[in-house]
């Protein structure tokens, strides 16, 4: 019995730890992510062709910030099957479905960005992503 309850504890523990330097790593994306954003901003001001290309990189990193959720929702799903504390199955579930309905739309859209000849797929992806993340 004791054998298993310290299997446990280690697995909890190194659930735990992934999910903090996914979220750490998650956030320093946003922050990269957050400031290209910006750049595109003045970039599209300026009316400059370097912004369709600065935007992919932008979509990608927030990709990556919403793909970096998963370990977080794996330690609520799998915290809510094995009984642990502090965790819920409704966060879980949330992170997973952002993870899911925002990285997906925003690296094919930022695929599809490198073809600009077909600007009716951009923009269906456009309106995929976007209510995704509102």
């Amino acid at each position: 019995m004791f054998l298993g309850e310290m299997n446990i504890a280690t697995l909890q523990s190194s659930v735990i730890i992934i999910q903090e330097y996914a979220t750490s790593a998650g956030y320093f994306l946003a922050l990269i992510g957050a400031v290209l954003a910006v750049q595109c901003t003045v970039l599209f001001i300026k009316n400059d062709k370097k912004n369709r290309d600065r935007l992919g990189k932008v979509l990608f990193f927030e990709a990556l910030f919403f793909l970096l959720l998963i370990p977080s929702s794996i330690h609520h799903l799998l915290g809510v099957a094995l009984s642990w504390t502090f965790v819920n199955i409704y966060v879980g579930l949330s992170f997973l479905l952002q993870a899911l309905l925002i990285a997906l739309p925003f690296l094919t859209l930022r695929r599809n960005l490198g073809k600009p000849h077909n600007h009716a797929l951009i923009l269906n992806w456009i309106a995929i992503g976007t209510p995704a993340v509102v």
